[in-house]
């Protein structure tokens, strides 16, 4: 089955407005984003996961968050890309899509396709 990934990036109108794949966000729209990075849990969809800044740590949230059973999962952000996926595998759901959007994703992507390849060496 394929793994839907869903991120919070709402600074992606922003990220538009510059057009630049090397848009850097202002650090108020930053601290938006990893407040507010498990919002998707609200209407992830099962099979999904979010990508969060940092995981909960709260005790009485994540007891609450239990009782909800929500359908999505969530991981820290810079582990969503790790070997056992294939790419037929992954899915991605942004808030919305910007050029610096997809140059990020290029980015770990690569990164991951360099790496896997040192280590069949």
């Amino acid at each position: 089955m394929k793994r839907t990934y869903f991120l919070f990036n709402p600074e992606n109108d922003l990220a538009l407005a510059n057009g630049s794949p090397y848009f850097c966000a202002p650090n108020s729209a930053k601290m938006m984003s990893a407040d507010l990075s498990l919002l998707p849990l609200w209407f992830a969809t099962e099979a999904g996961t979010v990508l969060a800044e940092n995981l909960p740590v709260d005790t009485d949230w994540l007891e609450m968050i239990s009782k909800l059973e929500l359908k999505a999962d969530w991981i820290k952000k810079e582990d969503f890309l790790s070997d056992q996926q294939t790419d037929s595998d992954l899915l991605f759901s942004p808030w919305g899509w910007s050029p610096a959007c997809v140059g990020i994703l290029q980015k770990k992507w690569n990164s991951r396709k360099s790496s896997s390849k040192q280590r069949t060496n």
